[in-house]
C-alpha cells in the first residue's frame, strides 16, 4: 500500500508508462499512488517471486549525489529495524537511473482512509492502533532513528484475514528518517523542514534538531485527529496552522 500517497483521478503519461518495466529485477504491475517524495508501484520481485511495495523517488532527487548517498544510508539503516509492527525493507539502490526502494506489500489501507470512512475512533479502537505503533516508534527511536512523519496516511493496516478480526498494524515510510545518534552527522540537514503540517512538532516546523520527541508529537496529533475526528489545528490558510503549532495552546480532545 502506499503509504500516504493519494492515488490520482488522472495518472500522468510518465507514470502510468512505467507499468511493465523492469527496474533493479522488479516488474512494475500497477500505480499504487503519486505524491511529492515519489511514486509507490506494485511490483513482483522477479527472482524471489514476491509482491512488493516498491516507492520509485524523482528524477530530480536521483540526479543529486548527495541526496543519493544520504538516501541510501537512510535505507540502510531504516532496513535493519525488525519489528512486526514496522514495515520490512528489502532492498534499497540507485538503478536503471533512478533511486527505488522495496518493500513489503501490505494489502490493506492506511489509517488515514479508514477515518475518512468512518469519521473516528472509540477509545478502545484507537488503543489497538495506538498500542502498535507506539512500540514500533520505540523501536525506530532505539535504533537511532528519528521518522519524522508520524501521520495516519503512514500506519497501514492489512486486511483481516478471517471475519470479525483485526487487521495488523504497521508504521511505514521511513523516507525521511535521519539518524539521532549523539555526535552522528544529520541525515536531513537541520534547517529543512520534511514532514506534514497538521503531524509537526514546532520544532520540526522551524527546522531546528529533533528527537523522538518529536515523533511523540505527531502521534499525539493522530490520536487527536481519530479521537475528534479532526486534525489538531483545522485552519484555512498555511501561516495560521503553523502560527497554532508553534503558538496555540493545545485544544481538548472534548
Amino acid at each position: 500500500h502506499a503509504p500516504g500517497l493519494p492515488v490520482p483521478e488522472q495518472q500522468s503519461a510518465a507514470v502510468a508508462g512505467w507499468v511493465g518495466r523492469v527496474v533493479a529485477g522488479h516488474r512494475i504491475d500497477a500505480l499504487i499512488g503519486e505524491g511529492g517524495m515519489g511514486v509507490v508501484y506494485r511490483a513482483s520481485h522477479l527472482q524471489l517471486r514476491r509482491t512488493v511495495a516498491l516507492k520509485v523517488l524523482p528524477p530530480a532527487l536521483t540526479a543529486d549525489r548527495e541526496y543519493r548517498h544520504r538516501f541510501e544510508r537512510e535505507a540502510a539503516i531504516a532496513a535493519s529495524l525488525e519489528h512486526p509492527n514496522v514495515v520490512p525493507i528489502y532492498d534499497a539502490g540507485h538503478a536503471n537511473g533512478v533511486l527505488y526502494l522495496s518493500m513489503r506489500f501490505v494489502d490493506g489501507e492506511d489509517l488515514g482512509a479508514v477515518l475518512r470512512r468512518e469519521g473516528r475512533f472509540d477509545v478502545e479502537r484507537l488503543c489497538s492502533v495506538l498500542e502498535p505503533v507506539a512500540d514500533a516508534l520505540d523501536a525506530v527511536h532505539a535504533a537511532g532513528l528519528v521518522h519524522r512523519d508520524v501521520k495516519p496516511g503512514n500506519v497501514l493496516i492489512s486486511r483481516p484475514s478471517r471475519p470479525h478480526a483485526r487487521g495488523h498494524v504497521y508504521l511505514c515510510d521511513f523516507g525521511i528518517a535521519k539518524a539521532a545518534a549523539a555526535g552522528g552527522r544529520e541525515l536531513t540537514a537541520v534547517g529543512q523542514y520534511m514532514g506534514t503540517l497538521h503531524y509537526s512538532s514546532p520544532e520540526q516546523i522551524e527546522g531546528r534538531w529533533v528527537d523522538g520527541r518529536s515523533d511523540q508529537y505527531g502521534l499525539a496529533c493522530l490520536v487527536f485527529r481519530a479521537l475528534t475526528g479532526q486534525v489538531l489545528y483545522p485552519r484555512p490558510e498555511t501561516a495560521a496552522v503553523i502560527y497554532a503549532h508553534l503558538a496555540a495552546d493545545p485544544p481538548r480532545p472534548s
